[in-house]
Formats: structure tokens, C-alpha cells, sequence
């Protein structure tokens, strides 16, 4: 998994799924922001979500609206889990 750097002003979530949380990171954050509410270019705000496990993963693979698929990135079912969990971990 990749060493990612943040600002020490946008503080990540606590969590032990380091690889959901680097691949949203990596792929996500950019318009979700570090802790889901940034919203740019119309981003859903993440900790306000309450789609279930098949609609998460349904988005993050095909994508919705402005948002690209992730599917051909992110690659495996595996690591699109890993996503879908972090993203859930982002309501709390």
C-alpha cells in the first residue's frame, strides 16, 4: 500500500482498514475529502450516506452522476470491498 501524506489540518478517520483507506485516499478523497464531506464538483457527502453494502459497491464500481466508475481502478472485488467498508467507517 502507498505512505500517504495529509495536511495535519484534514485529520484521517481512525481505522484499522489501511487499505480501504489508502485506495479512498489515493482515488477518492480529491472530491470526497479526507473525512467524506468535501463535496466538490457535486461529491456526495460520504458521513451522511446511508446506502447499504450493493448500492455502495454499485456506485463505487460504475460510478454515479459526475462520479467515474472505480471499478477499472480500484480492479479487485477485494479491494473495492476494502473501499466500501472505509466509506462506512466515515459515518461514525
Amino acid at each position: 500500500a502507498a505512505v500517504v501524506e495529509n495536511d495535519a489540518s484534514e485529520e484521517l478517520p481512525k481505522t484499522e482498514n489501511t487499505v480501504g483507506q489508502d485506495l479512498y485516499t489515493e482515488n477518492c478523497a480529491q472530491c470526497h475529502g479526507n473525512d467524506g464531506k468535501l463535496g466538490v464538483s457535486g461529491a456526495s457527502d460520504l458521513s451522511a450516506s446511508t446506502l447499504e453494502d450493493p448500492e455502495l459497491t454499485k456506485v463505487i464500481t460504475k460510478g454515479r452522476n459526475a462520479m467515474p466508475g472505480m471499478g477499472p481502478i480500484l480492479g479487485k472485488k477485494k479491494s473495492i470491498n476494502a473501499v466500501v467498508d472505509y466509506v462506512k467507517e466515515l459515518r461514525k
